[in-house]
């Protein structure tokens, strides 16, 4: 079905940006509002949505697990377990020195800037 512009589109009147479906379009104008701002943080998202995850899981701390030893909080037991890895030094590049969050972050970092492939961990 074609929409109002007779290309296929719907056009914003704000701004003139061009969407498929009327419900891209109306996800838009949400943001034009300011309805995908976070109100805690200030990150902006492209749909309400993916705002309201986002207050969910970084801001809603009755689910989320704690870090013995740092205190910081997190939505899931691995991504917790992965925060832990980064305690235990195990996020360390051994060639650079290169400190990273995650342990899938180091390793591809590995493989990609020194070439070198870790075994996998499973």
């Amino acid at each position: 079905m074609l929409g109002p512009t007779g290309g296929g589109g719907y056009p914003c009147q704000l701004c003139g940006e061009t969407f498929r479906t009327q419900s891209k379009l109306s996800h838009h104008r949400a943001w034009h509002r300011g309805e995908t701002i976070c109100h805690v943080c200030q990150r902006v998202f492209a749909r309400t949505d993916i705002l309201r995850n986002h207050l969910r899981t970084a801001h809603d701390s009755s689910h989320l697990l704690r870090c013995d030893q740092c205190g910081l909080a997190f939505p899931s037991a691995p991504r917790l377990s992965e925060h832990r890895a980064w305690h235990r030094g195990e996020t360390i590049c051994h060639v650079c020195g290169r400190v990273f969050s995650r342990i899938d972050h180091m390793r591809r970092h590995m493989r990609t800037r020194h070439q070198v492939v870790l075994p996998s961990r499973r």
